[in-house]
């Protein structure tokens, strides 16, 4: 009778321990998963943020905001991609890193450059949530002491240089 229950426990605690190691293996498998498709979603972002049309989005964002840095007759198309961009950062679909490391520099000067426009378009629609997410995935990036950007009229005016392709000699 002794044998039978200790066979028994054996059996159950057998059981038991199938069971968790099938579970984390699942949870595993599931996290690898995670982490391929927010790397293939990185990789989407990434070729469309380079894809000629945005590049010339870039380029004339850049050059409207250059000519009148006070302009609010801009496409907003850059500004949506960062929306979106930040919205799923703030979601954990995106890993910070990467997407720091390929993004930060336009993320950051961009809503420097478009600070005004963001305001002009929350009070003309009355929508204080407008770009909400592009601002603060900027704000978050720029408060990160061990990645500190200097951001001011000078920086911001050279990276729109840079981004409208505009060399020295133009100037």
């Amino acid at each position: 009778m002794i044998n039978d229950a200790m066979v028994n426990l054996l059996t159950m605690i057998g059981i038991w321990a199938g069971i968790f190691a099938a579970l984390y293996a699942m949870w595993q498998q599931n996290k690898i998963a995670r982490e391929l498709a927010c790397v293939q979603l990185f990789l989407q972002l990434t070729q469309q943020y380079d894809s000629e049309d945005m590049q010339r989005k870039r380029e004339l964002l850049a050059s409207a905001l250059l000519k009148n840095p006070n302009d609010c007759e801009i496409d907003d198309t850059v500004l949506t991609f960062f929306e979106n961009l930040a919205h799923l950062c703030r979601r954990g679909l995106l890993e910070d890193e990467m997407t720091w490391n390929f993004f930060s520099v336009d993320v950051i000067f961009f809503h420097a450059a478009v600070a005004h426009y963001i305001q002009f378009m929350r009070a003309k629609f009355n929508a204080l949530d407008l770009f909400v997410e592009f601002e603060n995935l900027s704000k978050s990036w720029q408060n990160k002491k061990y990645k500190g950007v200097a951001v001011n009229d000078s920086t911001t005016t050279e990276f729109l240089r840079w981004t409208a392709r505009i060399t020295k000699d133009e100037r």
